[in-house]
């Protein structure tokens, strides 16, 4: 497998970490910081997803 295909989504996982400790610590808006989870959370399980459905990657 491409080490890109690796790197790209990590970056990106760090940087929506980031931008939660920006909005945790910074914005303490509760009601954005829990949909801005939610949403991210949920993306990240839906990318995940198609990830292993078209790479065909085994769990065990």
């Amino acid at each position: 497998m491409h080490p890109i295909r690796i790197g790209i989504p990590i970056v990106l996982i760090i940087i929506f970490i980031l931008y939660l400790l920006y909005l945790i610590l910074g914005k303490k808006d509760k009601k954005t910081i829990r949909s801005t989870l939610y949403l991210g959370l949920f993306f990240i399980a839906v990318w995940v997803f198609i990830f292993l459905l078209i790479f065909e990657v085994s769990l065990l």
